[in-house]
């Protein structure tokens, strides 16, 4: 099994990637971030503010429509809840499993399912950011997509937090 200590890292360069893809960063799958509420926020609501004037600023800069606003918008709210039940079930998973490893005595069979489930629901949460993204490259004009690229790269140059 993988050292879990890993976790907190995949939770933060997924929250960057959500970015990418103009979702609201303030999902960033912490323990108590997205579960009660898909607009929660783990650090406050201020943060929030500044991802969504942020967002807004990149929506100016690259030129949306009113319509490609509310497309992508559409695409965050969908994408958002998929993400919200897939991570609630990689976090249930999670936890029984480390419920399961501490026993005196290993259930392999539910080690294992458990380790798949775990697998299923990451693999879910992947395919959920691979569809968003296609999605928000179908809304966009090949040049406001070109510019946008340049953009999020920017914001994961500056935006990126060393250990």
């Amino acid at each position: 099994m993988k050292n879990n200590s890993r976790l907190p890292l995949f939770c933060a360069a997924l929250a960057v990637t959500l970015l990418s893809a103009f979702w609201c960063a303030g999902a960033c799958f912490s323990d108590d971030s997205i579960l009660s509420s898909l607009d929660a926020m783990p650090r406050g609501a201020s943060m929030q503010e500044k991802m969504e004037t942020r967002i807004q600023e990149i929506y100016t800069q690259i030129g949306l429509t009113a319509l490609q606003k509310k497309r992508i918008d559409d695409n965050k709210t969908k994408t958002l809840s998929q993400a919200a039940e897939a991570f609630k079930k990689l976090k249930k998973a999670t936890g029984d499993i480390r419920e399961e490893l501490d026993q005196p005595r290993l259930n392999m069979g539910k080690i294992n399912a458990l380790h798949n489930e775990i697998k299923k629901q990451q693999n879910a949460l992947a395919d959920c950011h691979l569809q968003a993204v296609l999605e928000v490259r179908k809304i966009l004009t090949p040049q406001q997509f070109a510019q946008y690229s340049q953009l999020m790269k920017k914001e994961r140059t500056t935006s990126v937090v060393t250990p």
